[in-house]
């Protein structure tokens, strides 16, 4: 994963990088933190740039990372970056307002004084790279900050920024210096938008670390991970279950993850009578999907396509996934 990122981004070692995300630590988006440690490791200076602070935090990522929040930034802060950045980047800062008439067009755009401040933090940084995850508001603030501070910049599209709400798209992938791709489906869709070679940066997990340490209980206890909204499948996995409860039913059924569907899907798998069959753990940190990983004999990948949005991630059509633990 870091590697491909280490090679595009054509670096020497100990070159300080800056990752923007709308939000951070989530805890559903944990290759974010594990992508920033990673590139650590590999002797580069990193601090994340994020908007807000997450609602649904990771709490093993609190505390080990230089983060900054753009939405925390005072008034008066942004108004004193705001000068610095106008007497050093004048025509930058021209340019920026004249392309905000375009960028807006499709979407809310911040206002250069919330940006100023995080140019600020970049050049004390020293950063020479910015990479944005999600082709969303993040990969737009990386755009402007790269062409205001002149240094290069990346975008990761990963799923529902490229085919549910694909905002200014095709501008985002073009004037970034390099586009990225989680898998190769998605990889050739943002290809033939960008109109250039889109790489595949796997956003993989360290397989070391979830790998059984004891023996399989030996029973039917199914496990599935996920955020509760449509395109997991969750709703299919209940079907499943309800199938094999008339013929050879589960020890049990664990779902862990959190999100919008939680209700609906608890009072589905009540109506299919699964109620003393399924068990519903909430949103769980990695240690947490660790544990119940140990508890479980089989883990379930039922993610499925979606009426609003395509299913990216196509093992069959992905060699690297089919090679990751």
């Amino acid at each position: 994963m870091v590697g491909l990122l280490r090679c595009a981004v054509m670096v020497a070692a100990r070159c300080p990088i800056a990752v923007l995300v709308e939000s951070f630590p989530t805890l559903s988006e944990t290759f974010v933190a594990a992508e920033v440690e990673a590139l650590r490791a590999l002797g580069h200076p990193v601090r994340v740039e994020a908007r807000e602070r997450s609602i649904q935090i990771n709490p093993e990522a609190l505390g080990r990372f230089e983060v900054s929040y753009a939405f925390e930034d005072r008034r008066r802060e942004r108004l004193a970056a705001l000068v610095r950045l106008v007497a050093r980047h004048p025509l930058g800062c021209l340019r920026d307002l004249a392309d905000r008439r375009t960028w807006r067009a499709e979407e809310a755009v911040l206002p250069l004084r919330v940006l100023a401040p995080i140019a600020g933090r970049l050049r004390a940084h020293g950063a020479r790279h910015l990479h944005a995850h999600f082709a969303a508001g993040p990969a737009l603030d990386a755009v402007r900050l790269s062409r205001l501070l002149g240094v290069r910049c990346s975008v990761i599209g990963h799923g529902w920024d490229v085919f549910k709400e694909p905002r200014n798209l095709a501008g985002k992938l073009r004037a970034a210096d390099l586009a990225l791709a989680p898998c190769a489906y998605t990889a050739r869709h943002l290809a033939s938008i960008a109109g250039r070679e889109v790489p595949v940066v796997v956003m993989g997990v360290d397989g070391e670390r979830f790998r059984r340490r004891s023996p399989a209980p030996g029973g039917r206890h199914v496990l599935a991970v996920g955020r509760l909204v449509e395109k997991k499948g969750f709703a299919h996995l209940l079907e499943a279950v309800a199938l094999l409860e008339a013929q050879r039913p589960l020890d049990a059924c664990t779902i862990v993850g959190d999100g919008p569907l939680r209700t609906q899907l608890a009072a589905r798998a009540e109506l299919l009578g699964l109620g003393h069959r399924v068990r519903f753990a909430g949103a769980q940190p990695p240690d947490g999907v660790r544990d119940e990983l140990e508890r479980a004999d089989v883990l379930a990948a039922c993610a499925a396509a979606t009426e609003a949005g395509r299913l990216s991630a196509l093992v069959d059509d992905t060699p690297e996934l089919r090679a990751t633990p």
